[in-house]
């Protein structure tokens, strides 16, 4: 059996499968930078757009609770709504 500890990977699409199929990419949350506003300008810088169970991993380690990561993703990110659920997109523009 094969555990992946959550904040330590990111699913991306395969770009050799038809049809495509996800797979996981390190991406440790260690070793992302302890500043809140660093920590989600690499985040956003990584990827555009994060579910919030996509994104809670990586921010866990830099709040106390729900509520702190809440108020943090209030500063830092903005939640828009589609089809697909509630998405969070950067409040500044990042480019990399």
């Amino acid at each position: 059996m094969f555990f992946v500890q959550q904040g330590n990977y990111l699913t991306v699409p395969s770009p050799f499968s038809d049809p495509p199929m996800s797979l996981l990419a390190y991406f440790p949350a260690a070793e992302l930078p302890v500043d809140p506003a660093q920590r989600f300008t690499d985040l956003f810088l990584t990827r555009q757009r994060w579910k919030a169970e996509e994104i809670a991993p990586f921010i866990s380690d830099i709040v106390l609770d729900h509520k702190e990561r809440d108020k943090l993703l209030l500063k830092y990110a903005r939640a828009v709504t589609d089809s697909e659920g509630v998405w969070y997109t950067a409040r500044a523009k990042y480019s990399g």
